[in-house]
């Protein structure tokens, strides 16, 4: 029989072994938030587990992530628009095929190698044409993005999400958090938004930034996320 149709995500979740009850419980009551947010007829394949992280870590998401150009995301939120907002978000998008950029850390800044001064770079390269997103905010905007190979997952998947077996936690918000431990539920909707699409490009920028002489050119670094078309600058 066919399934009823859904106008919210729905979220697909697998648990590595080990993973408890209380650990899956927190973690749907996570989803169910996500859920409850957005009105995507999409689907969304998460693998949740617990290991030993690096020192001062609560959890990480390792999430699919896939290229397109600006042109097709531009496009695809235009046909997007249900609301007044949205409207208004395509109506102040860049127009044409590339996204001017207020950058620095870069090989190229004319401000110096690696200067922390911004420029604006503009030039048509990669990273002024290319936005970087998961594969779940782009099948939400109606792309093609199917599932894909993440570290951590069992199969196909958009997105890993590990906690730390470091520390203590709470599962249950209802009563508030335990002192001493840390809210599970809170923390997986954090890192479930990951999966969804909060990421951004200026973390690779910071990365990048303390290497010395070993700075990429901004057309080397075409990691521009749909969030990104939102940090705005007066330059």
């Amino acid at each position: 029989a066919a399934l009823p149709a859904h106008a919210n995500p729905v979220f697909n979740l697998t648990y590595l072994s080990g993973t408890t009850q209380s650990q899956k419980d927190a973690f749907q009551a996570a989803a169910n938030t996500w859920s409850q947010l957005f009105t995507d007829n999409v689907t969304i394949n998460l693998t949740v587990g617990t290991g030993a992280l690096g020192a001062g870590i609560l959890a990480s998401t390792g999430s699919n992530q896939v290229n397109f150009t600006y042109s097709q995301v531009s496009a695809a939120l235009d046909a997007d628009v249900t609301s007044a907002t949205d409207a208004t978000v395509v109506a102040n998008l860049p127009s044409g095929s590339s996204v001017p950029l207020l950058i620095n850390y870069t090989a190229d800044n004319p401000n110096g190698a690696g200067s922390a001064t911004p420029y604006v770079d503009n030039n048509g390269g990669a990273n002024n044409t290319t936005i970087h997103m998961t594969s779940a905010n782009a099948r939400a905007l109606g792309l093609i993005a199917n599932p894909g190979v993440v570290t951590g997952c069992l199969s196909a998947c958009d997105g890993f999400v590990e906690f730390s077996t470091a520390y203590t936690y709470d599962y249950d918000q209802s009563n508030g958090i335990d002192s001493g431990a840390f809210d599970f539920t809170g923390l997986a909707e954090h890192e479930i938004g990951h999966a969804l699409g909060f990421i951004s490009g200026v973390d690779v920028l910071d990365r990048n930034s303390p290497n010395g002489s070993t700075y990429y050119s901004a057309d080397q670094l075409p990691f521009v996320s749909t969030l990104d078309l939102f940090r705005c600058s007066a330059a």
